[in-house]
Order: C-alpha cells, then structure tokens, then sequence
C-alpha cells in the first residue's frame, strides 16, 4: 500500500467526536512487523514524499522512497522502523536500505557497501556513525562497525511488512560495543537501488547526510478525520450493503472498528428506510448493530443532510428543513444520536449571492436551513458542513485573505463553521493497489479532512 507523504507517520487521527479513542500499545516494539506497537514518542523523524536523490523510473523508486523513522530503546534491545512510500512484496530484490547510528567517540565516515551520489561519486557521511546495518532483504544483512568487520549476530530480527510499507529492525544492546544504554543516539537513514553500478544512494534523512536526527526528536503531527458517506434507494441492497469480500459498507466499517480509527459516517435518509426495512445481516455481524455498537463505544460519529440528497440551494428553505429534520429523526431512532455536521449532497454550495436568477437558480441560502432550529430539540440542525477544498477551499474570506482549506473556516455571518475535504490526501489513499477490491465502493464517497 502506498503511504501518505511525510506526515503519515507521525498522524493524528481525530474524530468529530469529542471522546479521545487511543488504541492499545506495546510498551517496547519489537521487530515482528506489526505496526500497532508504536506510538507518537517513536517517531523520530520525517521525509517528504517523491524527494529521491535518482530515479529509476523502474516501478519500485517508491520502495526506495523514505517517509519516517522510528526508534525505541527496550530493557534489552533497540528496536528501529523505516516507513516507505509503497513496498510491494518482492521488492526487496530492487532495493537495499541502511541505519546508521552515532553514540561514541571517533567512528567512520565513509559510506557503507560504496554507496555514491547521483553521479556517482564517493560520498562521506557529516555524522561519524558507530554501527551501520544494512538490510537487503528480512534474512538477508549486515551490520558493520566502524573498522568494517561484519557482526549479524547484533540483529534479533529484522522484518518487512509490504501490507503497511515499513521495516522494522531488533538490535541486542548487549552486542552494540559502548551504546549508551538510556542515551542519546544520533542516526541517518539511506536507500539504494540493490547493487546498482554506480551504486547510488536514492534517499535520505536527512536530505542533507552532513546532518542527523536524535533518539530525542519528536516531530510534528497532522490532524485527519475520516468521513464516509453512502446513498442508496429503498430497495434491496445486500450485494452493496453487505457486498462481498472486501466489497461491502460492512467491510468499511469493520475495518475502522478493528483498528479503533474514529470514523464519521454519513448514511442518506433513503438508505437509512433501506436498513429499516431490510435489516441487514453481513456474514455473523448485523450491519445496524455494529454502526451501534462504534457509537456507543466512541469510534462513530453521523453526519446528518438532506433525506432524498436533493441539491439543496436549488429547493425552498421549507423543504430543505424538513429534509433535514426527517434525517435527524431517523438517526436518533436508530442509533440514538444527535448529529452537529453535515454533509452536502454532492457537495453543492450555492448562494443567492453567486444565482440570482428567481426560476431556474437559488432558492434557499445554505445557512438558512443548515443552520435552521430544529423544533425537536431547540439546536441548530448542524454547526458545521463538509465541502471539497479543491472547489470551495480556493477563495478569500471576508478580509480579503486567502483561504486556508487546513483550518476550519467559519462563514462571515457566524452561523456554521466548515470542514474541507482533502483530496490530495483522499486521492493518494486510494491510489494504492491495496485497496483495489473497495475502490470502486468507497474512493468515491469518502472525504479525508486534514487540520
């Protein structure tokens, strides 16, 4: 699968919902290639996406491709990750990788296996590294110490993940000669094309390998909300419902309840009479029960719109509200829950302002209905709606000052606050060849929102 650029590593994964869900962590990551075992504090470092020193252009530059690195020091080993940008399986055949670290006096410069620039020539490291290991594939390395002897009995275990992009690499501290148990650790990290001659080295971090990154950085984060949104008629609709394998809204939601990542869920009313009156059940699990049972447990957050999914500005504000309201009762009925987003049907947001003409354009604000009182329970029926960055994120707000489609933007007058999807971010996800079985299902109807 082909990870997000830079931030992915180190990412925040919010809910519009106010719980504070944290999935359950080991206390020291060892290298058996799952990467539910680290937390924030590991990441190290981070490196921009399509920044290689050389391409190949021979279909595996993005597993040459360095995003993040990860360390952590355990009572008897270290344990260290690279995350990249796609790593297919097989391909370590085409690519080679390297650590190096720095915690003592003296040391070597020299690059290992003679690793060279774009051009070719002999390149020297700023960092005068202790122990370097080279991994060319999971039973396949070697760790050199500065006077190039070779020590593989260092390495616990070294593992490559191509379902999440990543290697991870154990180290036995007692066979690292002086590391500084409890010290700081200087480290750079370097790609290459396997054996390529010249053999050059294809990325790095940092960029610049005169400098290095610590055992002490931590580095910035990145605040993402996952929205997925689906709309069906009233009528029998297992085969997208339940779908098969990996091919059903049941298998979207599952996914997010597995891996405790907070998702926003957006259900049009039409669908939601659908669920009522089918009541679907997807292989043991009961497609109503299981959006319950992620609401409950904080993991799901309803979005509310419009019943029908009408494009709204071009229908009276009456029949808007009532839309609105129809969807806000269905909700609570099933799932017993009071929305504060919305989505826009199709992501439509015209204004008097924009379509004058009385016949064929405008006939209601967005504000007037979105933000309309809902008799049921004295709230607006949203405070806050979703929007496509690439078309409403472009403008200028009030001051004349650029929009900022990573920021919640909040309309001039005050009545609702706006989220804009990312779809940059929301397109690289769906890029990748992992998710081929739901692409069709779910690329489309989905909204990642970046902060």
């Amino acid at each position: 699968m082909r990870a997000l650029a830079g931030v992915v590593a180190a990412m925040v994964i919010l809910s519009l919902l106010p719980q504070n869900i944290i999935p359950g962590v080991s206390a020291y990551p060892s290298a058996d290639g799952s990467p539910f075992d680290w937390v924030y504090d590991n990441v190290k470092a981070l490196d921009g996406h399509d920044d290689l020193w050389h391409w190949y252009n021979d279909g595996d530059d993005y597993a040459r491709d360095l995003i993040a690195f990860y360390y952590s020091e355990n009572p008897d080993t270290v344990t260290m990750r690279i995350d990249l940008m796609e790593l297919d399986v097989g391909e370590e055949s085409n690519a080679n990788w390297y650590i190096l670290m720095d915690f003592a006096a003296a040391g070597q410069n020299a690059l290992p296996d003679g690793l060279t620039d774009a051009n070719g020539n002999t390149l020297s490291t700023g960092m005068a590294w202790d122990i370097a290991i080279a991994v060319y594939d999971s039973s396949n390395y070697n760790v050199y110490f500065p006077d190039w002897s070779v020590h593989n009995d260092v390495v616990k275990a070294v593992t490559l993940n191509a379902e999440y992009n990543f290697i991870d690499v154990e180290l036995y501290k007692d066979k690292i000669p002086n590391f500084p148990s409890g010290g700081q650790v200087h480290f750079q990290v370097l790609s290459a094309k396997d054996f390529s001659s010249p053999y050059r080295v294809t990325d790095s971090m940092p960029d610049d390998i005169q400098y290095y990154f610590t055992s002490d950085d931590q580095v910035g984060t990145a605040k993402v909300v996952f929205v997925h949104h689906a709309n069906q008629h009233i009528a029998y609709s297992e085969s997208d419902v339940c779908g098969g394998e990996g091919t059903g809204y049941d298998d979207v939601i599952r996914t997010h309840l597995q891996y405790r990542v907070p998702l926003n869920l957006h259900l049009s009313g039409v669908l939601l009479e659908n669920l009522i009156w089918n009541d679907y059940t997807c292989g043991a699990d009961n497609f109503i029960q299981m959006i319950r049972y992620g609401v409950n447990s904080g993991l799901i957050g309803i979005l509310t719109s419009a019943y029908g999914q009408q494009i709204m500005p071009f229908f009276p504000q009456d029949l808007n509200v009532k839309s609105l309201g129809m969807e806000n009762a269905l909700i609570w009925e099933l799932f017993s829950y009071t929305p504060k987003v919305a989505w826009v049907p199709e992501r439509v947001w015209e204004t008097k302002l924009s379509d004058g003409d009385p016949y064929n354009g405008v006939k209601s604000d967005p504000w007037d209905y979105f933000a309309a009182t809902n008799p049921a329970n004295g709230l607006p029926y949203a405070e806050a709606v979703v929007l496509d960055a690439n078309t409403h994120g472009t403008g200028k707000d009030a001051n004349g000052n650029p929009i900022n489609p990573y920021k919640i933007y909040e309309l001039p007058n005050g009545k609702l606050k706006i989220f804009f999807i990312d779809d940059w971010l929301k397109d690289t996800i769906y890029s990748s060849n992992d998710w081929i079985p739901i692409a069709g299902r779910v690329s489309r109807n989905t909204g990642l929102i970046s902060l």
